[in-house]
């Protein structure tokens, strides 16, 4: 049996199988279809990741591979999570982490800085999703979709899971079909030993949206035609709109078009509903 353990990334994925291993004795594999194969090509990512995998105790996937172990993890009575940060490949159960999007993409920008410089992804193309994982909410909307039955998907908020009471622990535990509560343990958060490891990937782990550099006011109008609508479904605070003169709304809804129409990524793992590409396109093309 697998259940997913799924997120758009920097959103509190890693966080999210630290509790479960730490609360629950759960250990979890990072999907090998996902981005993970990318940069398990970078050998000094892979010997930081040893150091972190001693501290949380992750598992790694089997030696055979992922074509001969995923058709039977799926029939296996034994649960398998697996992270993915990749759209549903099935209708198995999975546990979805969401986090404040603004705090999501900037640090995801920040991570392709440090970690894939290569790619020269910009904060803009990050918050319109012109990368392999797509954008915030096109995410969110592939994992808690009306097609599949509530059931199948506990949403769970990156607020939760940093300081993760009993409650969400009994929560996540009564989901996963774990009986009882003896396999229970209380959750204190390893953070500082974690950035310790790795602080190319644990950067700060604050909850609150405070503004960051670069985030400019042609970023945040971006954002909120983007994510503003599930934003404000999600009860993240927005604030008040940006200041700017229409020349430079123009601007902004100019850069977004050309984004949209000359894309650097070939190929997205999460795709964008087709009717919300048409409804940014006909605000940008109303402005510019």
């Amino acid at each position: 049996m697998i259940v997913w353990l799924a997120s758009y990334p920097r959103s509190g994925n890693t966080l999210l199988r630290t509790v479960l291993c730490v609360t629950l004795g759960e250990k979890s594999y990072a999907d090998p279809g996902s981005w993970s194969r990318i940069l398990e090509r970078d050998p000094v990512r892979v010997q930081l990741d040893k150091k972190l995998d001693a501290i949380v105790n992750y598992s790694r996937m089997p030696e055979e591979s992922w074509e001969s172990f995923y058709p039977k993890a799926l029939v296996d009575e034994q649960l398998h999570l697996v992270k993915s940060h990749d759209s549903p490949s099935d209708d198995c159960r999975a546990i979805y982490i969401v986090r404040d999007g603004r705090k999501s993409c900037y640090s995801y920008s920040l991570f392709h800085k440090d970690r894939l410089p290569q790619e020269k992804r910009t904060l803009l193309e990050v918050v319109t999703g012109d990368d392999y994982f797509g954008d915030w909410t096109s995410s969110y909307k592939a994992w808690n979709d009306f097609r599949r039955p509530d059931s199948k998907t506990l949403l769970l908020r990156f607020e939760e899971v940093v300081n993760a009471s009993g409650e969400t622990v009994s929560t996540i535990a009564e989901f996963l079909g774990i009986s009882g509560t003896e396999k229970e343990s209380p959750w204190e958060n390893p953070f500082q030993e974690l950035q310790n490891a790795r602080p190319d990937f644990f950067r700060e782990g604050q909850v609150a949206w405070t503004g960051e550099e670069g985030w400019t006011n042609e970023v945040e109008w971006t954002f909120r035609l983007f994510h503003g609508e599930l934003m404000t479904e999600l009860g993240y605070e927005l604030g008040p709109e940006p200041e700017m003169t229409d020349k430079e709304i123009a601007r902004a809804a100019s850069q977004v078009l050309h984004i949209l129409d000359h894309p650097r990524v070939p190929f997205r793992a999460v795709q964008r509903d087709p009717e919300e590409e048409a409804r940014i396109r006909a605000v940008c093309e109303s402005v510019k």
